[in-house]
């Protein structure tokens, strides 16, 4: 099991790889990944399903509002598309069909009916896009930039983005325009909203290659250290409640800013190469990426 050290002594000395800068929309040929469904509690995580079981590209999982269903990437036509997966029944639903693809669907904060999708066209421009769940209407144009390889909504206007670059930045642009501001550089492919609050989170890396979650104040501007993410892990979700879970090897961590003092085993997902997940808007569902 990781030793898990104080959060005072990470915060002085913790070094992990460079972090990943290559783009959520890319040409080459991903990594064969699936999905996986476990319920999440107190008690830990218990399996539920497997979303996907085959060979090829399943990942950048996120729920819909309601938590009916699991939005996610999917190379099955030899495009990278927009699925979803009921977990009612278990159904899937192709959601999109645009050469070449499209990245990390993501529901709309304001319109849980439509998702929006990194837009990798045949150029190898990455833009914004939305597209409706039902898919009906046609797909529309978030903000007139490009570069864009992760991203998280901001309110219902505004989006904060990763921009692929040496190095990466940070940025905030509002829906519609192409003025952009920049946030921070050095950041990681992680974004989130932080529950209940109106701030957004992200991993910095610093010139030492250490690294901390950062909070991202909306209103004030202002960037707060909240925690220091597992050495081997550079993603993270949010519960309802406000605490942190990473994927490490196979094993769900959590950390409750303000509150915790090191990252705490929360179970053994008995999974190979755990990296992206989401939790539901309700803290009960947890889906998880793992190495096929």
């Amino acid at each position: 099991m990781k030793r898990l050290l104080p959060l005072l002594l990470l915060l002085a000395a913790c070094s992990t790889p460079e972090p990943e800068t290559e783009p959520a929309a890319t040409t080459a040929a991903p990594t064969g990944s699936d999905i996986h469904l476990f319920s999440l509690s107190g008690d830990g995580a218990q399996p539920i399903a497997r979303i996907t079981d085959r060979d090829g590209y399943d990942n950048q999982p996120s729920f819909t509002s309601d938590g009916g269903m699991v939005l996610f990437t999917s190379d099955r036509t030899g495009n990278m598309d927009s699925w979803a997966y009921d977990v009612s029944d278990g159904s899937l639903t192709q959601l999109t069909d645009t050469p070449p693809g499209e990245y990390s669907p993501t529901v709309l904060p304001d319109e849980p009916s439509w998702f929006s999708v990194v837009r990798l066209d045949s150029t190898g421009l990455q833009t914004l896009w939305r597209h409706a769940l039902s898919g009906d209407g046609e797909p529309a144009l978030v903000a007139d930039i490009d570069r864009i390889g992760y991203f998280t909504w901001v309110g219902n206007d505004r989006v904060l983005f990763f921009r692929l670059g040496s190095p990466a930045t940070l940025q905030l642009v509002t829906e519609g325009t192409g003025d952009t501001t920049v946030v921070a550089t050095r950041v990681g492919r992680s974004l989130h909203r932080v529950p209940g609050q109106q701030a957004s989170s992200y991993i910095q890396v610093q010139e030492d290659d250490s690294r901390e979650i950062l909070r991202w104040d909306w209103n004030t501007g202002e960037n707060s250290a909240i925690a220091v993410p597992l050495e081997g892990g550079q993603d993270y979700a949010w519960t309802p409640d406000g605490a942190l879970v990473m994927a490490v090897e196979g094993e769900l961590y959590r950390y409750k800013p303000g509150e915790s003092v090191d990252w705490s085993l929360v179970a053994d997902l008995d999974l190979d190469g755990t990296s992206r997940l989401a939790v539901s808007p309700d803290g009960t569902l947890l889906a998880v990426v793992a190495n096929r």
